[in-house]
Formats: C-alpha cells, structure tokens, sequence
C-alpha cells in the first residue's frame, strides 16, 4: 500500500490538518485502520488523533481517494467530530468487541 498525498490544508479554527490521499494499493481495499495507522506513520501523529472521513472507490481500479483529519489533540477531535465516526475510527480493541465476540445470527455457524 502507498500513500501519496494529494492535498493538504491548515484548519486553524477547528485545529486539525486536512488531508486528500490517493492509496495504491494490490488485492483487497485496506481497512480504514490501515490507512490511519500509515498516514500517522508518515506525518508524524498519534494514530488515535487521525480521522478517516471517507474513502471513495472505484470499481476495478486499484486506489481509493481518502478524505482524512489529523487532529493536534484529543478534544478538538471529541468537539468537531460526531460520534459515529470516532466509534468508526476507534481501533478494535479499544473498542471491546471483535468478530468472534459478536452473536451469530440464527442459521451462522
């Protein structure tokens, strides 16, 4: 998986970085998770303080474009982002669950 930055802006007011990113990548689509942990990696962050927005994707194309948010620190993320999409972005062991721990449905083995 490669990242290349596309477009970077200085969002004072809300005190993140917003980033536009083109992954390339072969096989399977990452996981948001994996664009986070390599985005914080490549721009020096605390993975907990990025958000993946959005990642669009192209049918049989191998890149995504990715709208992501690099946050200076916890409570600027907390105030400006939903709820949803931190629980979206929390990494799955903070989390608590993973997929063995969900219930099968009725018919799932």
């Amino acid at each position: 998986m490669e990242i290349t930055i596309s477009k970077k802006f200085e969002n004072k007011l809300l005190n993140r970085e917003e980033y536009e990113l083109v992954v390339d990548f072969k096989g399977s689509t990452p996981k948001r998770e994996q664009i986070r942990d390599k985005l914080s990696a490549l721009v020096n962050s605390k993975p907990n303080l990025v958000i993946v927005k959005k990642v669009f994707n192209k049918a049989g194309v191998q890149s995504v474009v990715c709208k992501v948010y690099v946050y200076k620190n916890d409570e600027s993320m907390r105030s400006a982002e939903p709820k949803y999409l931190l629980e979206r972005n929390a990494k799955k062991e903070l989390k608590g669950e993973t997929k063995e721990d969900k219930p099968k449905k009725e018919g799932e083995e």
